[in-house]
């Protein structure tokens, strides 16, 4: 089933701009489908990626639904609407007060999976978590040797496949498989996990309204951030203006 929305191409890479409800509505509709639908959640990190990650561009190019995380691509993509991958996934497990859904949680580092599924049916008693794991070390040049994975998966066919490797991997590791896999979704969640379990702080909700998300993160973590916020605050727009400049005096 392919459904098709209102999108715009940033830099080669296609963003869907999607209201909440409008995500709802593909999600209710792709858990009756047959085969596996990839859903990607794009920040400009993403898209700075992708002008030198070809693998990671059509990877999120063959991704059915790909939503907008940042505001950074709301202003110089004009792209309408923004919903948090961070919160989206809340969203998903709300659904389970309707339906009994299954997840399968994938990734995080050591046992982070694991903490999360406590917290997550504890909150959602309507809500099934059917596999927790790290999935190991995953080469993403070699993501045949990742099988074991997707058997474990599929011998229990989550409703909702939950990957945490971070980008460009989990969103290659998805588009890679997920003509094999036996779930109905699969979706990139990045850190995702580990903001369920507290490893990491998420940003007071007047920086995330704000879109000053990435300024939190630098303060908390200077050393592990510095190069990802340099990627979204200054190489991506100067990136997009660039391009912009470029197109319009051709």
């Amino acid at each position: 089933m392919s459904i098709k929305y209102r999108h715009k191409t940033i830099l080669g890479v296609r963003v869907d701009d999607v209201e909440l409800n409008q995500t709802i509505d593909f999600v209710n509709i792709v858990l009756n489908d047959d085969h596996c639908h990839q859903i990607a959640t794009i920040n400009p990190e993403f898209i700075v990626e992708a002008q030198k990650n070809e693998q990671f561009r059509q990877a999120l190019n063959n991704s059915d639904l790909n939503i907008n995380d940042s505001i950074g691509i709301k202003i110089f993509g004009r792209i309408k609407n923004r919903i948090p991958g961070a919160d989206f996934i809340y969203h998903l497990f709300e659904l389970s007060f309707q339906k009994k859904l299954s997840f399968y949680f994938l990734g995080g580092i050591d046992d982070t999976a694991i903490k999360a599924t406590k917290i997550i049916k504890d909150k959602y008693s309507n809500l099934e978590i059917v596999g927790a794991e790290n999935g190991g070390v995953v080469d993403i040049d070699n993501l045949i040797s990742t099988k074991d994975i997707i058997a474990r998966i599929n011998k229990v066919e989550p409703d909702i496949l939950l990957v945490a490797f971070g980008h460009p991997k989990q969103d290659i590791f998805i588009d890679f498989w997920k003509e094999n896999l036996k779930a109905k979704i699969a979706i990139g969640i990045g850190g995702s996990l580990d903001y369920i379990v507290k490893s990491q702080i998420r940003a007071p909700k007047l920086f995330r309204e704000l879109g000053l998300e990435w300024l939190w993160r630098l303060t908390l973590e200077p050393k592990k951030r510095w190069r990802r916020i340099v990627n979204a605050v200054w190489i991506f727009p100067k990136t997009y203006v660039q391009a912009a400049l470029k197109n319009r005096f051709k």
